[in-house]
């Protein structure tokens, strides 16, 4: 096996991978030739353009690449060798992306081999593995000349690596290795289908599922075809006898013919709102009521002071102002905060008479006019009898005589004096009673 003393990258072929380096271009290894030509160690080697007298042009078998190593694979044969030669020589050409072909390197033997001129039908092959040590991040062409020899121990490597990795027809496909598959057919889906309808219409259980899994043939792979036949049959509109598909719009169109919208005179569908025409949610009326509604009085469990309850029975709401587990409505537990029972206090907190006003808490007001007796005299008035007792009495005279002082004399439960200091008398005055009614 030849060795080699001298081996060089040429000017060029650094332009080149400069070029590479920078992502401006692939490198594009072309061709190998091989000389008789001997160099002499003085000449640069670098400045070559092209092999001199080149013997032999052949193609790259192989090309591999590991990190920034690249190894390229030659095989030279005596096929159309004529003479016989020493091969002192080895050109590596390559081409840029613009198919630019250079002299890339230059190899120079130190031991090299000879090839034999062919004798007879027998040719001899030599295989040369040139090895470049190159920029991981280079860019670099693998491709090979499908023109290029295939040494014999080439063949047996592709040979060991199919029979490594060859399926067998017998080694089926599985979820867990490659392997060999059939076709599910027409007629086995034609079986299958009406199994699935029955599981979608009778709305089975996963176990069911399960079980028409498992029985499915694993071994086949389903046709594009096929899948649109089993989803045409399963996946089609619902109708009225038949389960199928069916899109939201219609479910809404459907609720909306069957289900009408709700109106003062017709039950329906409610929309939640504050407008008219729509429902006040529970959370709103919370807002409203500024409370936090917690049931019903009814309920059992406990009912919580700040809690508004409704009780069923008056069908009115009310405020829980005592804990409490009472499932009635006790005065001293809850306190009522509907309308109708509040307005009802209000009615009944003042009671309006003839110029009199009683009030729930007993007392009784009454506002009118009467007389005042001349200077040295009085005049006797007379309350309303609703009168039991009276606390005290504010006169004034109305204007039209003399301003005088009023004085009131209280006699009994419902009557008073009145004195005035005029000499000209009765004199009309305003009052105001305030006492105990009965």
């Amino acid at each position: 096996m030849a060795t080699f003393k001298r081996t060089a990258i040429t000017e060029k072929g650094k332009e080149l991978i400069s070029r590479a380096m920078s992502n401006e271009t692939k490198i594009n290894f072309t061709k190998v030739e091989t000389t008789a030509f001997i160099y002499s160690e003085a000449m640069d080697i670098t400045k070559v353009l092209v092999l001199d007298n080149p013997v032999q042009r052949v193609g790259i078998s192989e090309i591999t690449r590991k990190n920034e190593k690249v190894v390229l694979k030659i095989a030279l044969t005596n096929e159309n060798v004529t003479n016989t030669y020493k091969i002192n020589a080895i050109g590596v050409y390559a081409k840029d992306d613009s198919n630019n072909e250079i002299l890339f390197a230059l190899l120079i033997a130190n031991d090299p081999d000879t090839i034999e001129k062919k004798k007879g039908q027998t040719a001899t092959t030599i295989t040369i593995d040139l090895i470049f040590a190159l920029s991981d991040s280079m860019q670099i062409s693998l491709n090979m000349d499908n023109s290029a020899t295939v040494t014999a121990r080439m063949f047996n490597d592709l040979k060991i690596n199919i029979e490594n990795n060859y399926i067998q027809k017998i080694d089926y496909a599985t979820e867990q290795k490659n392997g060999i598959a059939k076709i599910y057919s027409e007629s086995e889906a034609n079986t299958d289908i009406p199994k699935i309808e029955n599981l979608v219409k009778n709305n089975e259980n996963e176990t069911a599922w399960d079980r028409l899994i498992e029985g499915l043939n694993h071994t086949k792979i389903l046709t594009i075809k096929n899948i649109a036949r089993l989803f045409r049959k399963v996946l089609k509109p619902a109708t009225e006898t038949d389960q199928g598909l069916i899109t939201e719009k219609k479910v809404k169109d459907l609720a909306s013919s069957v289900i009408p919208e709700a109106s003062e005179t017709t039950e329906g569908k409610l929309r939640l709102g504050t407008t008219a025409g729509t429902a006040l949610e529970g959370k709103r009326l919370a807002e409203i009521i500024g409370l936090e509604f917690g049931g019903n009085i009814q309920d059992s469990g406990t009912k919580t002071i700040g809690k508004f309850y409704y009780d069923i029975v008056t069908k009115f709401y009310y405020e829980c102002i005592a804990n409490t587990n009472l499932t009635y409505n006790d005065a001293s537990k809850f306190r009522a905060i509907s309308n109708k029972p509040i307005s009802d206090r209000i009615e009944n907190y003042l009671i309006f008479g003839n110029k009199t006003i009683k009030y729930p808490n007993g007392v009784i007001v009454q506002f009118g006019k009467g007389f005042a007796g001349a200077l040295g005299s009085f005049y006797r008035n007379v309350l309303d009898n609703d009168f039991k007792e009276i606390y005290s009495v504010v006169a004034i005279h109305d204007g039209s005589s003399h301003n005088t002082n009023i004085a009131i004399n209280v006699l009994g439960s419902n009557t008073f004096d009145a004195y005035g200091e005029f000499p000209i008398g009765p004199i009309k005055i305003f009052f105001t009673a305030y006492g105990r009614w009965k």
